[in-house]
């Protein structure tokens, strides 16, 4: 035995983008059974193997499973018989069908500069099929979404990058695409097009981007049947120097020595870290991070020219533009070279310059004198209020006659007022006593609380107390003096300082979830408020994402904070406010999560892969807003019938086999995800699963069939409860009773044609519907074809003597006899006749045959429908012998001598037998003997009697009997014996005389 040969008829069919149906022939030369078959495959693109993977089966058939989508395989074929293994097939080359791709592989982003960044990546590590586009999406959360398309190059060699995937080639694709994200266009630096290589590296350089912003890098990858999952990174372009200065630059008067700006950030802030303020008359330079500022400890009522710029850690921008403003009006600086010339006793000239510093414009000047014992009286000066008018730096001099004695003030200073400065410090005016009683030099301001008792000396009308507590109550008291003593103190000026930015945090924030999407805070208020608590602002931050951030406001120590994200962590802080704002200190951050809910989308990308004609198993993705903790999955499978197949996961599981399943059915699959609060009716998309088909689950039915001849009949049935699949062929088996099985096909056909069989035979049929995945289970049916003539006649004939009339004989029935066997008939002949004998049985008695005679016997056997002309082979057969039944015949008797005669005869008509010897009697008693038969003459010789009758025996059929008297008289018989005697048969007596001597 040899080995066997190639396969033949290779036929190789994709069932679905991982599977693959395999058929073949056996081949031209088997050189013997076939035991089983080898299949040799490995994937040669894209991911190419080295080792082949064997598969060994005993059928024509095989379904290769877990293939990858769009993959390129070889595949090998070889039969085995007892011999060993044949040769394999040449290579046989396929592809699978493709499918959507998986997402890219290692995508990362870098910033090359505060305007570019490249974006790279590997093709996807299941790419199921050929790539042959990317889409590139840039996106920020305030512009409009950039595409960018990458095409495949035409001619590109696709096994380039095969073997190295990590590395660059000197055709990895590397492109530059500048790109304005205010309009949304794309232009391509280097080329018309974009191009890249299958399986290299992606290497996209991406310009024009703005400095210090989030963007987002969203990649897919195509195939022919569409676009895969997407793979998404984010990076920060770098900081760069601001594009322009601030914006919207406001300069305004706070106090007489205080002026605010305000400002907006430039366009492109470009991640701005200060600001610088120039005061150009001071020459001073402040910094800030807040876009306002007060310059403080400024000249009242004097210009200022104030201008802004931005920084950040790689330069600064550009000077806003000057601003002006002058600072308010203040309380005058003291006269100068103030002199007295006393004109006589009753009056005195006063001479002064206007003050340094007059801090506004002076409208006039006070006079004050007292008169001993006479109530203080003040003197306008005339024209006061067209003084005011005068040029505001020229000196003027102005004359006022006085009677004057100085005292002790003898009336406290008046209309005691105050402004708050800052926080901490506060300025108080107030006016000379009426009764001054002379000049007074100065003052001292009283300014207490509970635990403090403070002062401070003056000689102006005014006094500016500093280091004073934050939004603190004082008591000020003001006390004039004189050159010859004190006056009385004023009456109590209740003030209160500013209010200030906080100066501790807010504290004990507490949080409690009202619903899923409602948070109550509460909180304490700052230890140090310095102020009244305006409001509170809450600054809310989704935890996984610090630019999805809000703020809400409350003017209560608690606030709500609603249409938060169900079931999502934020980190909160909480700032106070007064009526100086924010400030920068925020509470301790706190972390809340949400509730959970039910979900607020369905799974999605449902996806699902045979694993066998009864098993699937379902993919998905979470869905995008769960809600909540996923408990569990539910999923639906519905026929077409209604019927449906629950089955659940356990936890957040995202896959689920579901078994028992019909093979070869539609069913519509959805997806519902299950939080401790339900589904929230939220269902995927329906997913129209089709199984695979199997091997039939259930045998044909309504077997049944005809006689159409003797020899053939005509089989039917109908298509299986269960096909499970296109039914193919059918296979037919049958056998006799014991036999060997043979086999009929017929393609999609539900009847058949059974053709030269054994007539009047009982045979086993069985009968099994295939599908591509294999033969079911046969039906069983017991049929019998209908009777015929025979084909064949009996044999074996055995003959038994039972005398020599009478013969036995037995036989064989026909070896076909093609029905039941309603007679035998016996034909048998000699040289004279044919004679009939017919029975029912394998065996028969003839008699009355003649003795010693052959025969010729042949028998044949009969049907109801007759003995189709069929004959035994002609047997000859000889009865025994036995004693003739006649005498010899033609007796002559002549004599031949005076002692001797002859005596002839012929042979006895029926011998019955071969004539063993003649005896030939003889006696010269010619009156004493009447003998008729041998028995006579046997008796007579024995007899007492003087006259004996003598005999001779010989072979022949004469005789010479000599001896005998001289021309005496003899009477002669003759007998004939066989072996079993002569049977007393005695030819007539012939009477001869003896010759005279």
């Amino acid at each position: 035995i040899a080995e066997p040969g190639t396969p033949t008829a290779l036929v190789l069919k994709p069932v679905s983008t991982t599977e693959l149906l395999t058929e073949w022939e056996i081949p031209l030369n088997p050189n013997g059974i076939i035991r089983r078959y080898i299949i040799r495959f490995k994937q040669n693109y894209p991911h190419p193997s080295t080792n082949y993977t064997l598969i060994e089966t005993n059928q024509t058939r095989y379904l290769l499973g877990n293939l990858e989508p769009g993959a390129e395989y070889v595949a090998l074929f070889a039969a085995v018989n007892s011999a060993g293994v044949g040769n394999f097939t040449e290579s046989y080359f396929f592809k699978m069908p493709e499918s959507k791709p998986g997402p890219v592989s290692d995508l990362h982003v870098s910033s090359v500069n505060a305007i570019s960044a490249t974006v790279a990546w590997q093709p996807p590590e299941q790419p199921n099929g050929e790539i042959i586009r990317y889409v590139l999406n840039i996106s920020t959360d305030h512009l409009p979404v950039l595409s960018v398309d990458l095409l495949k190059r035409s001619n590109s060699d696709k096994n380039l990058c095969l073997f190295d995937h990590k590395s660059k080639s000197d055709k990895t694709a590397l492109v530059s695409v500048t790109s304005s994200l205010q309009n949304n266009s794309v232009t391509e630096a280097l080329n018309d097009e974009i191009y890249f290589d299958p399986l290299c590296p992606v290497f996209v350089n991406v310009t024009s981007l703005l400095p210090f912003t989030l963007y987002r890098f969203r990649v897919t990858a195509w195939t022919s049947s569409g676009e895969g999952d997407s793979r998404i990174r984010e990076e920060m372009t770098l900081e760069d120097v601001p594009d322009d200065p601030p914006r919207h630059v406001r300069l305004t008067s706070a106090t007489h020595t205080s002026l605010n700006v305000t400002w907006f950030p430039p366009n492109q802030p470009n991640g701005i870290v200060t600001y610088t303020i120039a005061v150009l008359q001071s020459d001073k330079m402040f910094q800030s991070n807040l876009t306002y500022y007060d310059i403080n400890e400024l000249r009242p009522f004097t210009k200022y020219g104030v201008m802004v710029r931005a920084e950040t850690s790689v330069g600064v921008s550009p000077w806003s533009e000057i601003l002006f403003a002058d600072t308010q009006q203040g309380r005058p600086g003291s006269v100068q070279n103030l002199t007295a010339q006393v004109e006589t006793s009753r009056s005195v000239t006063l001479q002064w310059n206007p003050p340094i510093n007059p801090n506004g414009v002076i409208t006039g000047y006070w006079i004050f004198a007292k008169v001993k014992n006479v109530t203080q009286l003040t003197l306008w000066l005339e024209g006061v209020s067209r003084v005011c008018n005068t040029n505001l730096l020229s000196p003027r001099i102005r004359r006022a006659v006085l009677e004057t004695l100085q005292d002790v003030p003898s009336s406290p200073p008046i209309n005691l007022s105050y402004y708050n400065v800052s926080s901490t410090a506060v300025n108080i005016t107030w006016d000379e006593p009426l009764e001054a009683n002379g000049v007074i030099i100065k003052y001292v301001v009283y300014y207490m609380t509970k635990d403090t008792f403070l002062d401070v000396t003056v000689t102006e009308r005014f006094a500016l107390i500093k280091d004073l507590k934050i939004f603190s109550p004082y008591e000020v008291r003001v006390r004039p003096y004189t050159l010859l003593g004190d006056g009385p103190a004023s009456g109590t000026l209740l003030i209160h300082t500013d209010e200030d930015f906080p100066a501790s945090p807010v504290r004990n924030v507490t949080s409690k979830n009202i619903t899923s999407s409602v948070v109550e805070l509460s909180w304490t208020p700052p230890l140090i408020i310095n102020g009244r608590a305006r409001s509170y602002t809450v600054y809310t931050v989704v935890l996984l994402n610090s630019y999805n951030a809000f703020n809400s406001y409350s003017n209560k120590t608690s606030a709500f904070l609603t249409n938060l994200r169900v079931f999502t962590a934020y980190k909160v802080q909480v700032a106070c406010q007064t009526k100086k704002g924010l400030g920068n200190i925020l509470s301790k951050t706190i972390f809340i999560q949400t509730e959970e809910g039910q979900p607020a989308t369905p799974p999605f990308n449902v996806s699902y892969q045979n694993l066998t004609s009864t098993k699937v198993r379902l993919t998905w993705r979470r869905p995008l807003v769960p809600n909540g903790i996923i408990q569990f999955y539910e999923i639906s499978l519905t026929s077409k019938n209604n019927k449906t197949i629950r089955a659940t996961t356990e936890n957040d599981v995202t896959a689920v086999t579901v078994d028992h399943l019909t093979a070869y059915s539609e069913y519509t699959a959805t997806v519902r995800a299950n939080t401790k609060f339900g589904d929230g009716s939220q269902q995927s998309h329906a997913l129209t699963i089709h199984t695979l088909e199997d091997v039939p689950g259930s045998p044909v039915t309504n077997v049944t069939y005809v006689n159409l001849t003797s020899s053939s009949i005509g089989l039917e049935w109908s298509l299986p409860k269960e096909p499970n699949g296109k039914i193919l062929k059918y296979s037919i088996r049958y056998s006799m009773l014991e036999g060997n099985m043979n086999q009929y096909k017929a393609v999609n056909d539900t009847f058949v044609e059974l053709f030269d069989l054994n007539k009047y035979t009982r045979y086993n049929v069985s009968v099994s519907a295939h599908t591509v995945a294999g033969e079911g289970p046969p039906a069983y049916i017991s049929l019998h074809t209908d009777e015929d003539e025979p084909e064949s006649a009996p044999y074996d004939i055995i003959f038994q003597q039972y005398n020599s009339t009478t013969i036995a004989l037995t036989w064989r029935p026909p070896v076909k006899p093609n029905g039941i066997i309603v007679n035998y008939t016996v034909y048998y002949s000699n040289e004279d006749k044919v004679m009939t004998k017919t029975t029912t049985k394998p065996r028969t008695v003839l008699r009355n045959l003649e003795k010693f005679t052959e025969y010729e016997v042949y028998l044949t056997a009969s049907t109801k429908l007759g003995n189709g002309g069929k004959i035994s082979a002609i047997e000859t057969f000889q009865t025994l012998e036995d004693a003739p039944a006649d005498p010899p015949r033609d007796v002559v008797v002549k004599a031949l001598s005076s002692t001797s005669i002859s005596v002839g005869w012929s042979t006895p008509a029926t011998p019955n037998g071969q004539i063993q010897f003649y005896t030939v009697f003889y006696t010269d008693k010619i009156s004493a003997v009447h003998a008729t038969n041998v028995t006579t003459v046997i008796s007579m010789n024995r007899s007492t009697s003087s006259s004996k009758i003598l005999l001779q025996i010989t072979n022949g059929t004469n005789a010479v009997i000599k001896d005998l008297n001289k021309y005496s008289d003899y009477l002669v018989w003759v007998s004939g014996s066989t072996a079993l005697g002569d049977g007393n048969q005695l030819s007539d007596a012939k009477k001869v005389r003896t010759m005279e001597d």
